[in-house]
C-alpha cells in the first residue's frame, strides 16, 4: 500500500525525492512482515501434510491388521477381538484427523479471514483482535 501510494505520488510530480527515511521504513516493515507470514504459513502446511501423511500410513498398517484378523479362524479369540476393536477405533480415528487435516491443507487461507480470526482455534488471535479494535 505505501509503494503503491510513492509510486502514484511519482507519477503525478515526478519527482523521486518525495520519499522519507520514516516511508522506507514503514517499507521495510511491511516486507519483512509479509516474508515471515509466508514463512510461517508454508512451514505450517508443511507440517499438516507430514502429520496427514504419517496418519495415513497407520491408517495403512491398521488395515492390514484387520484383514489379518479377518483370514484368522473363527471365532476370534477375546485378545483379537480387543485387537480388532482397537484397530476399528483408531481407523475411525484416523480417518477424522486426516479429514479435518485435508480440509486445513485444502483450503484456500483467505477464503475464511474472518471466521479463521474469530474461531476457537485462534482464541489468542480473537482476543488481541478485540482488544485492538475495542470490540
Amino acid at each position: 500500500m505505501i509503494a503503491a501510494s510513492f509510486v502514484l505520488i511519482w507519477m503525478i510530480t515526478f519527482r523521486l525525492d518525495t520519499i522519507s527515511p520514516n516511508v522506507l521504513g514503514l517499507i521495510g516493515i511491511s516486507t519483512g512482515t509479509g516474508l515471515a507470514a509466508a514463512v510461517v504459513d508454508t512451514g505450517k502446511a508443511a507440517s499438516m501434510r507430514s502429520q496427514r501423511d504419517q496418519l495415513l500410513a497407520e491408517g495403512s498398517d491398521l488395515e492390514a491388521t484387520l484383514a489379518t484378523l479377518a483370514a484368522k479362524h473363527q471365532p476370534l479369540s477375546p485378545d483379537d477381538v480387543q485387537k480388532q476393536q482397537d484397530a476399528l477405533n483408531r481407523r475411525a480415528i484416523i480417518a477424522a484427523q486426516v479429514a479435518d487435516l485435508n480440509k486445513h491443507t485444502d483450503t484456500p487461507a483467505d477464503e475464511h479471514f474472518l471466521i479463521d480470526i474469530l474461531s476457537e482455534r485462534m482464541a489468542s488471535a480473537s482476543t488481541v483482535f478485540k482488544w485492538r479494535y475495542g470490540l
